[in-house]
């Protein structure tokens, strides 16, 4: 085997492992906001939007950010 085979199922666990943190980060902070939004009474779901955007932002962040180092290594 070469080492570009050896590389390229590390860099795909990578990304994938990315996509998969998203979306365990947005379901918990669903689910986080409406607790705290019945908790609090709060009917239109403000913390669970609230929480959702950040989440979100920082997840993206995040993406962004190690894309950039991974660029910056090449």
């Amino acid at each position: 085997m070469s080492d570009k085979n050896i590389k390229t199922p590390s860099a795909l666990m990578k990304y994938s492992s990315l996509g998969v943190e998203l979306v365990v980060v947005l379901c918990l902070a669903a689910w986080l906001g409406r607790w705290l939004d019945n908790k609090y009474g709060v009917e239109k779901g403000l913390f669970t939007i609230f929480l959702m955007l950040f989440a979100l932002v920082g997840s993206m962040y995040r993406v962004i950010k190690s894309l950039m180092n991974e660029q910056n290594k090449k």
